[in-house]
Formats: C-alpha cells, sequence, structure tokens
C-alpha cells in the first residue's frame, strides 16, 4: 500500500473516532502523521496482527491484549533492537481511540491546546512519546510531505474495490484490517465489480 493509500484508508475512521471523542482536526492531523511513522504506512506487524498503529507499550497497568514484537530504541544515543510488548486491539478505531486517550492525559495534555500541527507534535514527542531524538521532526517531516499537501479526503471507494481486485489489499481478515471502516463499502463494490456490473 502506498502512503497515500494508507492516508486515504485511515483518515475516515481516525475522523470519525475524532469527531467521537471531541479531538480537534489539528489532533486527528498529528494522529494520522504518527500513525504513518509508527506503522510504516500500514505495513508493520504491529498494525497487520494487532491493530496497534502507535506503537504504544503495554505497562502492567494494560488490561487488554499484547503483542510482542522487536522495535528499535534510542538510549544513550545509540539505536538498539530490543523486544518490547505492546497494546493489541481487537480493531484500528480501538487503537486510535486508545491513542486518544493517552494524549488526553496528564503527560501530553498540553498538545490538545496546540495553535498548529506543528506545535501539537513538538508537545507529544517532548513529552517523551519516543526515544529517537528526530522523531518529532520524521512526523512533522510526513505531515508536510503527505497530509498537509494532499489534505486527507473521502476514499475513492471504486479505486479501493479495483485495488482490492488487483490484490493490494489481500484478502479476508487482512483486507479487512487495511480497509477499516471502509471495509464494508469497498467489499460491496469488489463485489459488484466481480458479478459485471459496475
Amino acid at each position: 500500500m502506498t502512503a497515500n493509500q494508507f492516508i486515504k484508508t485511515l483518515w475516515p475512521t481516525i475522523n470519525k473516532v475524532g469527531d467521537e471523542v471531541g479531538m480537534s482536526d489539528i489532533i486527528k492531523q498529528v494522529c494520522l502523521a504518527q500513525a504513518c511513522l509508527e506503522t510504516g504506512y500500514g505495513s508493520s506487524g504491529l498494525m497487520v496482527k494487532a491493530h496497534a498503529l502507535f506503537g504504544i507499550k503495554a505497562t502492567k497497568a494494560w488490561k487488554g491484549k499484547v503483542y510482542s514484537a522487536k522495535t528499535r530504541e534510542v538510549y544513550n544515543s545509540i539505536e538498539q533492537t530490543v523486544s518490547a510488548v505492546f497494546r493489541a486491539y481487537d480493531t484500528v478505531a480501538d487503537s486510535i481511540r486508545d491513542y486518544f486517550k493517552l494524549i488526553s492525559g496528564k503527560r501530553y495534555a498540553k498538545a490538545l491546546t496546540a495553535k498548529t500541527v506543528e506545535d501539537a507534535i513538538s508537545i507529544i514527542a517532548s513529552s517523551g512519546y519516543a526515544t529517537d531524538p528526530n522523531y518529532c521532526d520524521k512526523v512533522i517531516k510526513i505531515y508536510y510531505n503527505y497530509i498537509k499537501q494532499v489534505e486527507p479526503s473521502a476514499p475513492d471507494i471504486d479505486q479501493l474495490a479495483r485495488d482490492c481486485i488487483a490484490g493490494k489489499y489481500g484478502n479476508g481478515e487482512t483486507r479487512k484490517k487495511l480497509l477499516g471502516a471502509n471495509y464494508v463499502a469497498v467489499q460491496h463494490k469488489v463485489n459488484i465489480l466481480l458479478r459485471g456490473g459496475k
């Protein structure tokens, strides 16, 4: 899946969940940029196997599902690969909802009043979201290269259906995970196209 495909597929779910919990457009766009970085535009094992978009570690306080994976961390300016236990979810929407809950907590709450996407990302990064000292710059770069330039819009269901038929979104559970909130509409269109309809 390309970066733009991932963004167009994920944005409706982020927008819907964000609206449900009262997030600003700024925080929703930060969420999208972080999801792009954290999942490698939807290709990470955490995303595919655990519906986890943000690499949130599972502490002892976490009572939900978990997923163990290797991850890169930076300690004392040295990048290392370590094993970690991450929060896992039943759906992508659950992952997004948990992210918004985390960002609304005391540690990151200042980001909620940021006037720009850049300021919100800076606050989140400087509050210890990631160990990578370049995390803020990486998320902002994604924002400028993909999200700000090409404002997220409603997905093209016809094109997504054609991409599914071409094999770009796998099938079964993989397709469900990748298409998220768009799955039902896209699958309906796939069925129509496979029966020779338009």
